[in-house]
């Protein structure tokens, strides 16, 4: 049974769809893995139907994507913004300590 079929599936297809670099796809990579993770996983992988390698490999795909949208979107979210620019805003907030409001005591506030 598959966690998340839509992510496996969609990853799955774009490592045998030609949209992930296939030119290392016989290319050995000794991989150590705690021995826990190595069972679930290939557990994981036997619940899927399909082989430790092939798993593995949909599972760095993923987490591939995942990463570069999210650098992708934080990029496209800064936009032309720049530390300098941060640090100009910050320097006109009033230097005033922090008000401090009833009930904050309760969560170590």
């Amino acid at each position: 049974m598959i966690r998340n079929a839509d992510h496996f599936t969609e990853s799955r297809d774009l490592l045998f769809a030609g949209r992930v670099d296939r030119s290392m796809s016989n290319a050995r990579f000794p991989l150590k893995l705690p021995m826990s993770i190595k069972k679930a996983a290939q557990r994981l992988a036997k619940e899927d139907g399909v082989s430790l390698s092939q798993w593995i490999a949909v599972a760095v795909a993923g987490k591939v994507g995942v990463i570069e949208t999210a650098s992708d979107f934080f990029k496209k979210r800064a936009g032309k913004a720049s530390g300098e620019g941060l640090m100009k805003y910050l320097r006109t907030a009033p230097r005033t300590a922090p008000a401090v409001f009833e009930g904050w005591e309760a969560v170590g506030m």
